[in-house]
């Protein structure tokens, strides 16, 4: 079976991202025991394969059956089941060393209940990628997809800012949010002058990991999104206005 998953461009950021996969692996595992790997989205088990040959005991889930199908067909050393990151039962998998989710966030409807299904399952390190918004704020922008076999369940998508995605972590317990360092050599993951970065790849976990990366605190969310004047509370707005009442009857 031959998809978009086995066309050039894919396989091209494909090894961009399984690369940098593999060494942020091979760099923790030297101080984070790590035997039990899962990949979130597998498609055809590219990732769960890479997992598998770095020795970790792989699981891999896709909401797609024939995905599945094919991931098992190509790749029999791994477990692969046709799950949907969405449902709250996927917990029923159980906990994993080192979860992997690449190509899958974008393509989701709620991705807030995807990130606190996959960090049920994260016992030590998550590692994500994904496409983003350009926007410095948590948010995200309705998307609708093309009617491809490598796209969402339902071809609507919610996709997040890289500031989204890590305020999600830090909500769905993760303890510590990183970016790798580098990022994947390809051009998405990369600022051209006519185009902002297109993808990221965060890595959070539960306890602190020495690798490649870069700390991201957790990023603020404005509380009163309604405000006239940004940043000031609804509260102190409405004693400054009383204020500005009480000058004008009394002038």
């Amino acid at each position: 079976m031959k998809a978009a998953f086995d066309e050039p461009a894919a396989i091209d950021i494909n090894e961009a991202r399984g690369h940098t996969l593999t060494s942020l692996l091979l760099e923790m595992k030297s101080d984070v025991a790590i035997t039990s790997g899962l990949d979130a989205g597998c498609g055809f088990g590219y990732f769960a394969n890479l997992l598998c040959q770095e020795g970790l005991d792989v699981s891999g889930f896709d909401g797609r059956p024939e995905n599945v199908a094919e991931a098992a067909r190509r790749y029999p050393k791994v477990k692969f089941a046709v799950r949907n990151v969405e449902d709250p039962r996927l917990v029923d998998l159980g906990r994993f060393d080192f979860v992997s989710c690449f190509g899958l966030l974008y393509h989701l409807e709620n991705p807030m209940l995807a990130i606190r299904n996959i960090a049920a399952l994260t016992a030590k390190v998550l590692v994500m990628e994904s496409v983003i918004v350009p926007s410095d704020m948590p948010m995200a922008r309705l998307y609708e997809e093309d009617t491809d076999v490598d796209q969402g369940l339902t071809y609507v998508a919610l996709i997040p800012s890289e500031s989204f995605f890590v305020k999600a972590l830090y909500l769905a317990g993760m303890n510590h949010v990183y970016r790798a360092l580098p990022l994947p050599d390809h051009p998405d993951f990369r600022f051209h002058a006519a185009k902002k970065r297109r993808r990221t790849l965060l890595v959070a976990s539960r306890a602190p990991i020495r690798a490649s990366l870069e700390r991201i605190a957790e990023p603020p969310t404005r509380q009163h999104l309604w405000d006239v004047l940004p940043g000031l509370e609804s509260r102190g707005l409405r004693a400054a206005l009383r204020a500005v009442r009480d000058l004008r009857r009394r002038s």
